[in-house]
């Protein structure tokens, strides 16, 4: 439900429960750096790359980092499939802490655990939505260090398996990433056409956080052309998408 139409409701309900799942993890990890429980640390971690959405649009990425952390050091065997996601989890929670050098570390982790998983089951589509992830998620830290290049290689290379696995989360994502590469280049062209393509996959899965993004970055697009009116409306209407979610940072955007 993080994910679609309901995404809104979910992020309000699981702030709620928030203690809750810190008393869980927290019981959990405990239980797994004690080495009591067999899976402990593999149930730890599937809640904690469960949340991952929540703990990253809610903003509370140190906290998220730490419980995936700890968990990922108290392995005793665990599945590849859940330690390369919750990897992937940790390396996105990691860039957003602007800890570029540690997300890329995460994320090539996640992605040879992915490419390695996907030469065992070259028919498993879940393996190949991981390595287009953490291929995005690479090109995300690539942008942010302003290596457009490599960025670009990499959400294409993302962007492509992403369509042909049909993955509308990480093609919007994906579509997003490329669009404010090409917006820093001064390519509002180029950056225009791939948001609207990514805002109108947005909108079919109704993923509220990747329309508000979608939007404030196409008020930059029309801002940077000079129609500041175009971009306040823009602007006003990811804001209160971005309220409706609580999320801090994109208010703050």
């Amino acid at each position: 439900h993080l994910m679609g139409a309901e995404q809104g409701n979910w992020l309000h309900r699981l702030e709620q429960e928030h203690e809750n799942l810190r008393a869980a993890l927290n019981w959990l990890v405990e239980r797994a750096e004690l080495g009591v429980g067999i899976d402990s640390a593999e149930r730890a971690l599937r809640l904690g790359a469960a949340l991952g959405g929540f703990w990253m649009v809610r903003g509370h990425w140190r906290e998220g980092l730490r419980w995936l952390e700890r968990a990922l050091a108290a392995e005793q065997g665990l599945v590849a499939p859940l330690q390369a996601k919750a990897l992937n989890t940790a390396g996105m929670l990691a860039y957003m802490q602007d800890n570029h050098t540690q997300a890329e570390v995460l994320c090539r982790e996640s992605l040879a655990l992915f490419r390695e998983l996907a030469a065992q089951s070259p028919q498993e589509i879940a393996f190949k939505r991981g390595i287009a992830t953490s291929l995005i998620r690479l090109g995300q830290v690539a942008k942010a260090r302003r290596n457009y290049t490599a960025s670009r290689s990499l959400l294409e290379k993302g962007l492509a398996l992403s369509k042909e696995v049909d993955d509308k989360a990480s093609t919007a994502e994906a579509l997003l990433l490329l669009a404010r590469a090409a917006i820093n280049q001064s390519e509002y062209i180029i950056a225009s056409s791939l948001l609207e393509e990514g805002l109108l996959l947005s909108r079919q899965i109704g993923d509220t956080w990747d329309i508000a993004m979608a939007l404030l970055h196409l008020a930059r697009v029309v801002f940077f052309q000079g129609d500041l009116v175009r971009a306040r409306e823009l602007l006003d209407e990811s804001l209160a998408m971005h309220r409706a979610l609580g999320s801090k940072k994109g208010i703050a955007y």
